[in-house]
């Protein structure tokens, strides 16, 4: 192809014919740009539809991460839904004076309290597709990115309380009463008053991750709900 547009341009010459020669030569030069823009259009097109399907892939990974959280989350909803009524409860039935005197009733507010729950959800494709995403003003990209603080401040507070858990309460009972066999030893230090305080305090923190909690999970369903639209 190339001799043969050579061989034009000699032939022209060589007849004096410079007028269309100059013609054929800027025709030449529009056909050679004409031909590297879509050169170029054809390999921005296959950029574009090789992150469009990698974007899609990583949203079904995404939905599946976020799916495995929402499944996390609901086994834990009637804990958390209850938690906090079982320790306003077990605060004001220790402070009847007869509490070794039902002991039954006792071992079932400490067996309530066993229950020790803290959030790691999985997170790591929530951190790829923003990242993957930055600048992005869509409102599943402002989601994402919200769903992202709310777990870290679920995983947080949930810590927090668990850390005050341990130390308040496994740690402080664990010479009065043996956990596995839920025999309690000496009711000594559960009639104090710095466990009451203990166990009013746990309550107000509970209370905290609760509602994080439910905001996280709300939080999740409705990124369900965009990634889903997404995919269709």
């Amino acid at each position: 192809m190339i001799r043969f547009f050579r061989k034009i341009r000699e032939k022209l010459l060589a007849q004096g014919k410079v007028t269309n020669y100059l013609v054929y030569a800027s025709g030449e030069v529009v056909l050679v740009v004409l031909g590297i823009l879509i050169a170029l259009y054809i390999n921005n097109w296959n950029e574009t539809r090789k992150n469009e399907i990698a974007n899609t892939q990583l949203l079904v990974q995404l939905k599946e991460e976020n799916t495995l959280n929402i499944h996390d989350l609901q086994q834990d909803l009637e804990y958390r839904d209850t938690i906090n009524a079982t320790l306003y409860a077990f605060h004001q039935f220790l402070k009847k004076e007869d509490i070794e005197n039902k002991p039954e009733e006792l071992r079932s507010y400490l067996t309530a309290m066993l229950r020790a729950t803290s959030y790691g959800p999985a997170n790591n494709y929530l951190k790829k597709y923003i990242s993957s995403n930055t600048g992005s003003n869509s409102y599943l990209a402002t989601q994402l990115i919200k769903l992202d603080i709310d777990q870290s401040f679920l995983k947080d507070v949930s810590t927090k309380a668990l850390d005050f858990k341990f130390e308040k309460y496994y740690d402080y009972l664990a010479s009065d009463i043996d956990f596995e066999t839920m025999e309690i030893h000496s009711f000594d230090k559960l009639k104090k008053l710095e466990f009451r305080n203990n166990v009013i305090l746990l309550e107000s923190i509970e209370e905290g991750v609760l509602d994080k909690f439910e905001d996280t999970f709300a939080q999740q369903k409705l990124v369900d709900s965009l990634i889903t639209l997404e995919l269709d």
